[in-house]
C-alpha cells in the first residue's frame, strides 16, 4: 500500500474499502457461527423437563409459535438476513439471550472477540 504510485486520497479510499469489506466478513463469520449453535441444539431439552432449550430471537419469546428462524419453509435469504441482523447486534456488544450453556460458551467468545475488533 505504502508503495502505490496514487495520490493520498486514493490510498485512503482503499484503505476504507478494505475496513468495509473486512468488517462484512466478520459479520458473515458472526452469523454462521451463530446458525451452526442455534441449530445444534434446536431440537434439544432441559433434563428432566419437556421445556425446548433453544434459541428464541429475543422479541419471539412472546410468541414461539410465530418463530421463523428455525422453520423448514423460511427461505434461506430470509434466515440469513435475520442470522445477520443478530451478527450485528453481537458485533456492538448487545445481549441476545443465549438459553443453554454451549450458547452461553459461545456468545462470551464472540463478545470477547468483537469487542477485540471494535477497540
Amino acid at each position: 500500500m505504502a508503495k502505490l504510485n496514487v495520490p493520498e486520497h486514493v490510498k485512503a479510499m482503499i484503505n476504507l474499502v478494505k475496513l468495509v469489506f473486512f468488517l462484512f466478513l466478520w459479520l458473515h463469520l458472526l452469523a454462521c457461527i451463530w446458525w451452526v449453535t442455534i441449530v445444534i441444539n434446536k431440537d434439544s431439552y432441559f433434563e428432566g423437563t419437556t421445556t425446548p432449550s433453544m434459541w428464541y430471537a429475543p422479541f419471539d419469546w412472546v410468541n414461539p409459535s410465530g418463530q421463523e428462524l428455525l422453520r423448514d419453509e423460511t427461505p434461506i435469504h430470509k434466515k440469513y438476513l435475520i442470522m445477520l441482523y443478530y451478527a450485528i447486534l453481537i458485533l456492538g456488544n448487545n445481549e441476545i439471550g443465549p438459553v443453554n450453556v454451549l450458547e452461553i460458551g459461545v456468545i462470551i467468545m464472540l463478545l470477547l472477540l468483537s469487542s477485540l475488533i471494535n477497540s
